[in-house]
């Protein structure tokens, strides 16, 4: 995350402004793409498996007298980034058998602010936490353009249309963002007195 921490103190682009570099990018989640597969059943208020675009799962189990198992699970697929100026294209992970298995590349930071799900799978109990379609999400990542194959992008007669991709190395839903940008306002001295004062 060092290499993001000065993206921080600017404001995050609109779609339009988006140009190929590093980048941070606010909109909605619009529409999930492909498939999501989850390694547990989902709890009774999470929503609908269609509309998931990420997860993040903890999975916590109890053997009789031993120390307790949990197990931390992200999984997540390519989502459209909407907001007022247009959309992008968010990739979570490599092309290849890494990305196809829903799990996120090993470069992405996952930060989920909402409070968890629960649910119970066997003897096992599940939090979740989810990004879905409608989602407020912010994408830190390096952008490049690609021919929109959806057939919604915008074009000219002698140009392909395209979209902007964002290769994400960090996701944030609301209130992990607020809670970033605020914890990156303060200054050193403050910083330092609450590191201190929560060891």
């Amino acid at each position: 995350m060092t290499m993001l921490s000065n993206l921080f103190s600017r404001p995050p682009l609109a779609v339009a402004e988006l140009r190929e570099g590093l980048v941070v990018a606010r909109g909605v989640v619009a529409e999930v793409l492909g498939q999501l597969e989850l390694p547990v059943p989902l709890p009774a208020a999470a929503p609908p498996r269609e509309q998931i675009a990420v997860a993040g799962i903890d999975i916590e189990f109890q053997p009789f007298l031993a120390r307790p198992i949990c197990e931390r699970h992200e999984r997540g697929r390519p989502f459209i980034l909407r907001d007022p100026t247009g959309r992008a294209l968010v990739r979570l992970a490599p092309p290849g058998p890494w990305g196809a298995s829903g799990r996120l590349g090993d470069e992405v930071e996952l930060r989920l602010g909402r409070p968890y799900l629960q649910g119970v799978d066997g003897e096992r109990d599940v939090l979740l936490r989810t990004l879905a379609i409608g989602d407020e999400v912010v994408v830190a990542g390096r952008v490049h353009f690609e021919v929109d194959v959806t057939g919604k992008g915008v074009s000219s007669y002698r140009e392909a249309p395209a979209i902007p991709v964002i290769e994400a190395l960090a996701l944030f839903d609301g209130p992990a963002w607020a809670q970033a940008t605020g914890w990156h306002a303060l200054p050193w001295y403050r910083k330092l007195s609450l590191i201190v004062c929560n060891r």
